[in-house]
């Protein structure tokens, strides 16, 4: 007995090898070894990240600092950094602390690890639209889209908390939209945590939500007694929407491609 397949079920499966593809052009593009650094903030930015994570040591009591100042006494002072937490750093030391006499080579790993967070970024962004409109293709689309910017581009592997902190950002509203479909509060905590640690710009998402969401159970504590209106089904609205590429997908593919070529040019 043969089984026919359904006609158009590769379709389904085609936008993950294509977003899998186009992240790996971010590593193609993004591998220059001979310009480390590019004009403006990238300069700045990345060395101050990487003199952060080389300071950070058992020596120095695992502080973070620019400067230390030694006076005619022998006593040391230092200039302490608090902007951001730890995370983003630690994980900056831990790379490069292989490759403690080769200062080229750790700028490299560096980069490496921040076109790493980059793509991961992306993924994340591509499975939580995924789950939200419930077509791989629109999800494909938007995260081509968002993520062809020229400022994402920009910073994609500039040494900094500029790419954690947004991986931590996607990584916080992945949880939340699991946690609002599936009501899974503990992986919303842990993921919540660790975008924390990665930096704080997690807290304009998590603050907000919370916010929305006490507002939300407050007010249905107090109409209890009413019958509650149906919630919007966004994912059954949006499940036929598409059924083969959307007609943006094409603009979307050439917007990646001429962000990558201009970015590496």
């Amino acid at each position: 007995m043969t089984v026919r397949k359904r006609k158009g079920s590769f379709w389904p499966a085609l936008p993950l090898p294509l977003l899998l593809l186009a992240l790996a052009t971010v590593f193609l593009f993004g591998d220059d070894r001979e310009h480390f650094y590019r004009p403006g903030p990238h300069n700045f930015l990345t060395a101050q990240s990487m003199s952060l994570a080389a300071n950070l040591s058992p020596e120095h009591g695992f502080l973070m600092f620019l400067r230390r100042n030694s006076a005619a006494d022998g006593m040391a002072s230092y200039e302490p950094y608090t902007r951001f937490p730890i995370g983003s750093y630690a994980l900056i030391k831990l790379v490069i602390l292989p490759l403690a006499d080769e200062l080229a080579a750790q700028i490299y790993a560096a980069r490496l690890l921040m076109l790493s967070f980059f793509a991961a970024t992306a993924a994340l962004a591509y499975l939580a639209l995924s789950r939200l409109f419930a077509n791989r293709w629109i999800a494909l689309t938007a995260t081509f889209l968002s993520f062809s910017s020229y400022i994402c581009l920009y910073y994609n592997d500039m040494v900094s908390t500029e790419v954690t902190s947004l991986f931590g950002v996607l990584l916080t509203f992945h949880g939340m939209v699991v946690f609002v479909q599936d009501g899974r509060f503990r992986q919303l905590l842990v993921k919540a945590c660790v975008a924390t640690l990665l930096g704080w710009h997690v807290m304009a998402l998590i603050l907000p939500f919370v916010f929305f969401s006490l507002t939300k159970e407050l007010l249905q504590a107090y109409s209890a007694n009413l019958p509650p209106p149906p919630p919007p089904n966004i994912c059954s609205a949006q499940a036929g929407y598409v059924r083969s590429p959307p007609h943006c997908f094409p603009a979307a593919i050439c917007s990646w491609a001429s962000s990558l070529y201009s970015s590496a040019h």
